[in-house]
Parts: C-alpha cells; sequence; structure tokens
C-alpha cells in the first residue's frame, strides 16, 4: 500500500465519526467544510430563489464507512486524490438555508452534534447538527 494512503487512512480517515443509528446524537463532530459559493464564486442558490449553504460533517454513514472500506481493499491501483474524492463524496452534509442565523454563523472548524433522522415519506436519511460552537460564539457576543 502506498505510504500516502496509509498516512491518509491514519490521519483522516480514523478520525471520521460513523453515524450508525437513528435519532441518537454523537457528539464532537467537526464541520469539515462550510460552503456557501460554488468553485466558480457563484453563491448557492435553491431553485426558489433563496441561497443555501451546505455543511460537510467530518462523518458518514456506517453503510458508507463500509463502502470506503471495500474500494481500500478491492481497488489496488488506487491513487490518494482518487480515495480523497471518493472520501468527499461520503461525508455527511447539512442543508442551512441562507435566511436562517446559522446560515450566517456556521464556519468550518465549528464543533456540534450530529444525529440521523429518516424521512420514511421520502426514503432518505437526513444529517442533522445542532452547532454548540456556534451557540458559544452567538452567547459571548
Amino acid at each position: 500500500m502506498d505510504i500516502r494512503i496509509s498516512d491518509y487512512i491514519n490521519n483522516v480517515l480514523s478520525k471520521i465519526a460513523i453515524l450508525e443509528d437513528a435519532d441518537v446524537g454523537y457528539e464532537n463532530i467537526e464541520i469539515f467544510d462550510f460552503r456557501t459559493h460554488h468553485e466558480s464564486g457563484k453563491i448557492f442558490t435553491h431553485q426558489n430563489g433563496d441561497n443555501y449553504g451546505i455543511a460537510l460533517l467530518n462523518a458518514v454513514t456506517k453503510e458508507s464507512a463500509n463502502k470506503i472500506s471495500r474500494e481500500i481493499k478491492k481497488n489496488t491501483n488506487l491513487s490518494i486524490s482518487v480515495l480523497e474524492n471518493f472520501v468527499e463524496k461520503h461525508f455527511l452534509k447539512c442543508y442551512v438555508s441562507g435566511n436562517t442565523e446559522s446560515y450566517h454563523n456556521w464556519k468550518s472548524g465549528d464543533i456540534g452534534i450530529a444525529y440521523l433522522t429518516f424521512d420514511d415519506e421520502k426514503e432518505v436519511i437526513i444529517p442533522n447538527f445542532s452547532n454548540e460552537t456556534a451557540k458559544e460564539r452567538m452567547n459571548t457576543n
């Protein structure tokens, strides 16, 4: 195994939280990246015209963790860039409406509590995040 992939596993993958159960809070989850703009610089805009942000959590579902593990085991020609892109696609993402305080207060590196809910009607898993760092920041201002 390439030393860079081994280092990535030890230094990055080992620190990713694996969320498994619905309605169970997982503490000390970090916002890996909070984005409000496309790479081109254009602001994220919903079809209804509202702005929004995406919080990429340093967490994945158990199913995603299994897929990542399988990819590492089966792909003998795996490069570090391919692995990083594959993992990023599996990070849990929280939609943050542009007309909320969260949109203006959340930042990359914030820590909070993540939990999953299941929408039976749409048959999807919805990640949720309670940003403890942003709450502290707002209380000190």
